[in-house]
């Protein structure tokens, strides 16, 4: 449920301890980095104003003295304008024997006075007591048995709402591993507020962060138990818990911004079998040199700053957790500049390639370790075919790679609307000209399956999925609209498709748009782990990932990536079919229609009982397009300038660009069409910016002036009034342009 947005910031309160002088058995520093980190978290991602945070984190100050100050904080005038206030605790706390009470343990506390030296919970309650009249109180205690904080408000108070959010419940302990950099808890609280959520809303209320937490925590293994808790022992003005109060820092899919003097983040993508020695191998190795030769040079001859080292991602290790995968995900999809390892044509690999071919159009060098050729004649003929392939086995390789990565740079300068090196990008995005045919086709319709192509799928397992997957659809669709005229189904794969049109353009199109998608691995093909990753990138419904379940299906015994294939279905929680069983087509549209409820109900989970959540690396991947490279972002004035520069000829040389024959018809037409884009440039930056607004001595000055220059070259020789008339009027704004831009000068 989305939070409401604050007109203002929080006021923020830290406490907590890592040593204690007087009880040293408790001290452990894991509790000042996670405070330090939470810190940073809201100076930095949040942007908190450093006025709204109290720190009284290490204060050996007792309780009573901890109270005023929270008191007098809350009342400074500057204060005042907060609707809300935030308590995180980190640390220690335990019930005191002598009062029954449970209380929080900062710096002072004693264990031979443990009664008057810690904080009760109930102090708590006495800190806010006159500020929460007016503002809710949002409480977060990371510490064992923290739920049991809930206890001191259950008395009657006039507080505008309270919340808490606990690392444990009121009989579970949280863990605290002193050599990590946070607890447990408040690391899974802090990977939620960085990474956000670009299908959520501005903020993120105690109830938002306690489901994306408890999916942080449940994917990791041995704490699907120890889960936080959610609270709401006062609810004066609705329920606190529901109320946003941290910034989405995603929120609308706002790039991530890389600071200004880091340079272009860039990444390589090895393979395990690198030298089966990821990483020193071969591949590795030639990006390490390509750094040392290369970033000067193209930051001089291409005027790309490229960061120092890449973000290297190893295949062996991206299957291997949710969190493992969208951080590779992340990694490529973020890159102005990615090298693939193709040697060996790997799961992993795959899988990135096709979420990046559908992200970015950045730069992507694909090389291998072996015969280019040789490794692609295992591919199916389209999509993966497209690739320009390399080879790192020569002897300079990363002088291979240092030349395709500055030509793909310099071309990428020189038209970013049109550079494409991975199949994909373009092919992709474009939607059907009729806006009846552009919606989402239903699994009741058309079901798309990815899958391998060769005899023995043919004959055992493609007629018994088309036929029985049809049936358990028809099954369904009939007793839910209770009609017996039911659907007529289609079960498709790429060769199935009707169209006459290439065949990239049919299955790309089928992969953004059919709602129901089946990701068969039997076999364990490269191209359906191309094409799993251009799903996952271009459709927030993840495919329905499915495997013949036989001993001669199993995977491929390949040295150094059987971890891989392993990690694959339990990842991707694949589902192990029979061809014949009809049992196990029902199974598959359960699955489909828990994806749907599963958006529906929780569409910022990132992980489920170790596997993916449904959307994840959607949600990911998107936070990393860049509206440069995007079609839809095109400034108006650029698209009609670029398009008009492509059907100009140059008369010095007496030749077109064009296919056609010189004196053909065509050329006129293109001269002619050329001139309207122009015009049509022209008037809008004449009329949209007229020349009285401020915008116009900046850049819509700049191109209104060379927009005019090319009309009147191109106009020229006209013998037509209409012409004419325009031609004058071009040239009085032009030379008001440079007439206002010598004033500016002056």
């Amino acid at each position: 449920m989305a939070g409401s947005v604050n007109t203002s910031d929080p006021l923020f309160v830290l406490l907590g301890a890592a040593t204690w002088p007087a009880w040293h058995s408790l001290d452990n520093p894991v509790f000042q980095r996670s405070c330090a980190a939470f810190v940073d978290l809201l100076q930095g991602d949040m942007q908190v104003p450093p006025e709204r945070i109290l720190n009284l984190f290490g204060s050996e100050e007792s309780p009573n003295d901890l109270v005023q100050r929270i008191q007098r904080f809350l009342d400074l005038p500057e204060s005042l304008d907060a609707t809300d206030i935030v308590i995180y605790y980190v640390g220690h706390a335990d019930v005191v024997p002598s009062s029954g009470q449970f209380a929080i343990l900062t710096a002072c506390a004693s264990q031979e006075n443990i009664g008057s030296s810690s904080f009760h919970s109930t102090y708590l309650l006495e800190a806010v007591r006159k500020a929460g009249r007016k503002r809710r109180t949002h409480i977060i205690v990371d510490a064992c048995f923290s739920a049991a904080v809930a206890d001191a408000f259950k008395q009657p108070v006039g507080n505008a709402g309270i919340a808490l959010l606990s690392s444990a419940s009121r009989s579970d302990t949280s863990q605290a591993p002193r050599d990590a950099a946070a607890t447990i808890f408040t690391q899974a609280l802090l990977t939620v507020l960085r990474r956000g959520d670009p299908d959520h809303g501005r903020t993120f209320s105690l109830s938002d962060l306690n489901v994306r937490i408890t999916a942080e925590l449940s994917a990791l293994p041995g704490h699907g138990d120890l889960l936080p808790e959610i609270h709401s022992p006062h609810r004066r003005r609705g329920d606190a818990a529901l109320v946003g109060v941290f910034r989405n820092v995603a929120h609308a899919y706002v790039r991530r911004q890389m600071p200004a003097d880091s340079g272009r983040p860039w990444c390589a993508v090895v393979s395990s079998s690198d030298g089966l020695a990821e990483r020193s191998g071969v591949f590795a190795g030639a990006v390490d040199e390509f750094a040392d030769m290369y970033r000067h040079k193209i930051r001089r001859e291409a005027g790309w700053d490229l960061q120092q080292k890449p973000t290297k991602i190893f295949a062996s290790d991206v299957f291997q957790s949710p969190r493992k995968l969208q951080d590779a995900v992340a990694s490529v999809c973020a890159a102005d500049l990615a090298f693939f390892d193709l040697t060996g044509l790997e799961p992993a690999v795959l899988f990135l390639l096709g979420v990046r071919a559908v992200i970015r159009r950045g730069v992507t060098i694909c090389s291998t370790g072996g015969d280019p050729d040789g490794e692609r004649s295992t591919v199916p003929p389209f999509l993966l075919r497209d690739i320009n392939v390399v080879s790192h086995v020569s002897e300079v390789p990363e002088r291979v790679l240092g030349t395709r990565a500055m030509v793909g740079i310099q071309e990428l300068s020189r038209a970013p609307h049109r550079y494409a090196d991975l199949p994909g990008f373009d092919v992709i995005r474009p939607l059907p000209r009729a806006l009846e045919n552009r919606t989402v086709i239903p699994y009741e319709e058309r079901v798309l399956v990815l899958c391998s192509f060769n005899p023995l799928y043919d004959g055992e397992n493609w007629p018994e999925i088309r036929r029985r997957l049809a049936n358990a659809i028809t099954r369904h669709s009939g007793s839910e609209s209770g009609e017996d005229d039911k659907p007529d189904v289609r079960i498709e794969r790429t060769l199935d498709m009707g169209s006459p049109r290439v065949v990239s353009a049919n299955l790309l199109e089928a992969i953004r748009s059919t709602d129901m998608c089946l990701c068969d691995l039997t076999g364990w093909k490269p191209n359906v782990f191309f094409e799993l990753g251009i799903r996952m990138a271009a459709n927030p419904l993840d495919p329905i990932c499915i495997i013949h379940d036989t001993t001669d299906n199993g995977p491929p015994a390949q040295e150094g990536i059987d971890r891989q294939y392993k990690s694959v279905l339990e990842l991707f929680d694949v589902y192990k079919y029979s061809p014949t069983c009809r049992d196990d087509y029902q199974a598959m549209l359960d699955r489909h229609l828990e994806g749907h409820k599963a958006l529906r109900e929780n569409p910022a989970l990132t992980s489920s009982k170790g596997s993916l959540a449904t959307g994840s690396v959607y949600r990911v991947a998107w936070q990393y397009a860049i509206a440069e490279h995007e079609p839809t972002a095109v400034d108006v004035v650029d698209l009609l300038r670029d398009s008009a520069s492509e059907l100009q000829s140059d008369r010095s040389r007496g030749s077109t660009p064009f296919i056609f024959p010189v004196a053909h018809a065509l050329t006129e037409n293109a001269r002619h069409n050329a001139t309207e884009r122009l015009v049509a440039a022209w008037l809008y930056l004449k009329h949209r910016h007229p020349p009285e607004s401020d915008m116009v001595d900046g850049k819509v000055g700049d191109a209104l002036k060379a927009v005019g220059v090319k009309l009147l070259d191109l106009l020229a020789d006209s013998l037509d009034e209409a012409d004419q008339v325009l031609v004058r009027e071009v040239w009085d704004s032009v030379k008001d342009a440079d007439l206002e831009y010598e004033r500016e000068r002056k």
